[in-house]
């Protein structure tokens, strides 16, 4: 402390600098940062396209450039002296030592995606420097720092954390810092030795003015206080408590996905902002017992449109200059879909706006604080009581494309693309803070902080993962429940209602409507009757029906359609011989840039009751749910019934896996994670070929036997006997109806169905002893015939000490989750469920 009072005065802290200052004080809030990602691209003849930079010429490279930036930024050579005093002011540093202000971290893996993706790494980096406060070496240490995170491999890019004290600037003021940055890199000229110290500029150097002196900050007297609605229970986190330890975590939305979204919302007449508030207050509705009725967001508003300052300047500062404002959100209003209270968010940012002073500016919320001498006193007396929000979202916009603003060459060498805000949890503000920002490249990135013991880790990430759900189904084009299309639905399982009479009834009213239904049988779930009523199918699914034979417009998933839902992958195809002769051919989905070269792998085996599809069936609903699970998947082609008949698909899929599990090494892939995934028919022969796998280890123990490490069986299709309580109580009136489902097995099996001539690897439901089998998960809807048969192949396996664990959807129907809807929890949480349990699989714990 005696060091920093020897510093020069540079000008008394403003009023929201000597807010941030006391937070940071009092250990309630560490930092803000910003992050952004710099890519070498081609340039202009001449210039240096063919930079190779080793980790001594990266560290020239950015202490050249940061001089500069130092240079063109004076707050940054500033620090706040006094912070929990009321006469807190700016001190000058004679000098920075960048070796102790900069570290330089090599990855500990190459990143997918050249750093573009999503970067746990980074995310790590950041929950520890928001963690971290500026109070070591006080005196002679800047308020800020940079991590740069570099790979040996990839010598053309790395990513800058700019991590600063808030007093120094805002959420905007990163974008600032980055733009300099990077106007500075471009124009660098590196010298063979660069020093690390680097002197201040002159303390006569300018200092941006606090907003007190370019704004007026008009106060309205005549304001209404804000209502309140008393009966409606308000969620906001735990109490205010001390101390102060972060979560952080981001969420990566890539650059075609994230232009979709910004176009649904212009389409809409919302901004991003409003959308994006919007769906977190649905997300954390969705997440929160019913019980909470309403939560408050506050959403930071950038005041440099009404800076006293030419335009160009304003844009271009580095400080702290934003205001606040407040929505209510309640789960009546909310609930509806995540797009549901986009326009009240817009009404009120909208509302604030137009509340002009006779000066012109907007009234300020900030304003209040100019009559509070000590903000710190107001801040020390506020742990124990309840925090006043549950959301804050703070948007910083797209980053500026290079001469967008500034006059500098598009060819600039070096590009900015992913950008990231992030910020340390605020013990005094919102439950949950979330910052977006948009890069140089057009990808969204969406931040969460929060305060250990003020919410709960689990809520965070459910919120995450719709947030997630909500933006792809967007990019999808997936509709409400009440637009929701029987095509789509068809395509989801290969079939096409043309030509044949559908079921008369609406089948979430069957059990009232038709009269040969005499069994009683759960409703179903009631934000999934608009999407089960309009996928009335015939209730006999004949052979054409369900390949679509003779349709002139049936939708057929190809490799290509495929890889226009996951660019980041590539597909390779296999032709093996299997046993006998038959050629099996597999389609291997692998990352382009993998951080691995022993993945896990999910073995794919395609839905439609064994009789329709193909390996590219619903591939790339499956790939949406594995997204975020670097692995490789491998689809496998078998032949169909009725033209061949049971056991034999089941050998076609065993052989597609143990050739998997040979050529491991060679597809990228950990033979010791291998995931045996089925859909429906699928599932039964996924079920198949484990029991093949465990039998033939059984039988020669010596013999290269496939390992699996897991299987996922979803609505499997189990039982040829159809003879169960669901099979009776959805004989009729269902999508997959009782009647179809024998067809089904009539084709898979013919007149040896539901005989003693059908063995486990046929119809898997007949093996009595499911011992020794890999951990399985199955989840089945609570209104359809496969229920009980799966219910009892997971009791059968608990019986014989194998693990499983079991999913009963209530009020679901078969497949009802088969494509994403944003606007059903249900589905929502079956997908959750789905994506956790893959995780967990295919982890390399």
């Amino acid at each position: 402390m005696e060091g920093m009072t020897k510093l020069a005065r540079l000008r008394p802290l403003g009023k929201l600098e000597q807010i941030s200052a006391a937070c940071h004080h009092l250990g309630y809030f560490k930092n803000v940062g910003v992050s952004a990602h710099y890519q070498l691209s081609p340039s202009e003849p001449g210039s240096p396209t063919n930079l190779t930079l080793t980790t001594r010429g990266l560290r020239r490279l950015v202490y050249t450039a940061i001089k500069e930036t130092v240079r063109r930024h004076r707050i940054l050579s500033a620090i706040p002296v006094n912070e929990g005093s009321p006469e807190a002011y700016f001190g000058a540093l004679p000098s920075i030592d960048l070796a102790r202000t900069i570290a330089f971290h090599r990855r500990s893996k190459p990143v997918a995606d050249g750093g573009e993706g999503e970067d746990r790494e980074l995310d790590e980096v950041l929950q520890d420097q928001h963690n971290t406060n500026f109070k070591a070496d006080e005196g002679n240490l800047p308020f800020w720092r940079l991590v740069v995170l570099h790979d040996l491999e990839d010598t053309k890019a790395f990513t800058v954390s700019f991590i600063y004290h808030h007093a120094i600037g805002d959420g905007v003021a990163g974008v600032a810092f980055h733009n300099t940055f990077r106007q500075s890199l471009n124009a660098a000229v590196v010298e063979a030795e660069v020093t690390s110290v680097i002197t201040a500029p002159h303390q006569d150097a300018t200092l941006p003015p606090p907003l007190e002196e370019i704004h007026p900050l008009p106060l309205n007297s005549a304001a209404a206080a804000p209502t309140t609605v008393s009966e409606l229970t308000e969620w906001a986190g735990g109490a205010i408590s001390t101390p102060c330890r972060t979560h952080w975590q981001s969420l990566y939305v890539a650059p075609d996905a994230s232009k979709t979204f910004f176009q649904a919302c212009k389409e809409k007449g919302l901004s991003v902002t409003s959308a994006l508030s919007s769906a977190l207050a649905h997300a954390v509705f969705d997440v929160l017992p019913k019980t909470q009725g309403a939560l408050t967001c506050i959403i930071p508003v950038d005041l440099r449109p009404w800076l006293q300052l030419p335009p160009e300047t304003s844009t271009a500062a580095m400080g702290t200059y934003f205001d606040a404002m407040r929505v209510r959100f309640t789960r009546t209003e909310s609930t509806a879909d995540a797009w549901a209270s986009g326009h009240k968010v817009a009404e009120a940012l909208h509302a604030y706006r137009k509340n002009v002073s006779p000066s012109g500016e907007p009234y300020t919320s900030v304003a209040a604080f100019q009559g509070i001498p000590d903000v710190a006193m107001i801040f020390e007396s506020l742990p124990g009581k309840p925090r006043d929000a549950a959301l804050e979202v703070t948007n910083i916009g797209v980053f500026p494309s290079a001469g967008s603003e500034t006059g500098e060459a598009d060819v600039a060498v070096w590009k900015v693309g992913k950008v990231l805000l992030s910020r340390s949890a605020v013990v005094s503000g919102a439950a949950v803070t979330i910052s977006v920002a948009t890069g140089g490249n057009g990808s969204m990135t969406v931040g969460f902080s929060w305060q250990d013991g003020v919410v709960e880790s689990d809520l965070v990430n459910q919120v995450k993962e719709r947030i997630d759900l909500h933006v792809l189904s967007v990019h999808a084009d997936q509709r409400s429940p009440l637009s929701f299309p029987l095509d789509i639905i068809e395509q989801r399982q290969g079939f096409s209602s043309a030509g044949m009479d559908p079921y008369p009834h609406p089948y979430s009213q069957a059990s009232k409507l038709d009269s040969r239904i005499k069994d009683p049988r759960p409703p179903i779930e009631p934000t999934l009757a608009p999407i089960i009523d309009l996928c009335q199918l015939p209730e006999a699914l004949s052979l054409d029906l369900m390949r679509g034979t003779g349709q002139d417009e049936i939708f057929a998933y190809t490799a290509d359609t495929v890889l226009q839902s996951a660019p980041t992958l590539k597909h390779t195809e296999y032709s093996i011989p299997e046993h006998n002769g038959i050629s099996v051919l597999l389609s291997v989905f692998s990352p382009k840039k993998p951080t691995s070269q022993a993945l896990p792998a999910l073995y794919h085996i395609h839905g439609g009751g064994m009789v329709s599809g193909d390996r590219f069936t619903a591939l790339p609903e499956l790939l949406d749910l594995l997204r975020g699970i670097e692995c490789v998947v491998v689809s496998v082609e078998y032949r169909l019934a009725p033209e061949t008949r049971a056991p034999l698909p089941a050998e076609d899929c065993y052989a597609g896996l143990a050739w998997t599990w040979e050529h491991a090494g060679d597809l990228g892939v950990d033979p010791s994670r291998i995931v045996v995934w089925g859909v429906s028919g699928g599932a039964a022969l996924a079920a198949a070929v484990c029991l093949m796998t465990r039998d033939r280890q059984r039988r020669d123990a010596d013999a290269p036997t496939p390992f699996v490490k897991a299987q996922m069986l979803v609505t499997p299709m189990l039982d040829d006997r159809c003879h169960t309580v669901s099979d009776k109580q959805f004989e009729y009136g269902s999508p997959m109806s009782g009647v179809a489902l024998r067809m089904a097995w009539d084709h898979v099996l013919g007149q040896d169905r539901g005989t003693d001539k059908v063995n486990s690897y046929q119809a898997p439901a007949r093996e009595q002893d499911l011992s020794d089998l890999p951990p399985t998960y199955i989840d089945v809807g609570e209104c359809e015939a496969f229920r009980d048969p799966a219910v009892l192949y997971a009791m059968n396996m608990w019986r014989c000490g194998s693990t499983c664990e079991l999913h009963v959807w209530p009020g679901a129907f078969h497949m009802f989750d088969g494509m994403d809807n944003p606007g059903v929890p249900l589905i929502q949480s079956a997908i959750l469920a789905k994506k956790s349990w893959l995780a967990r699989m295919m982890s390399d714990g």
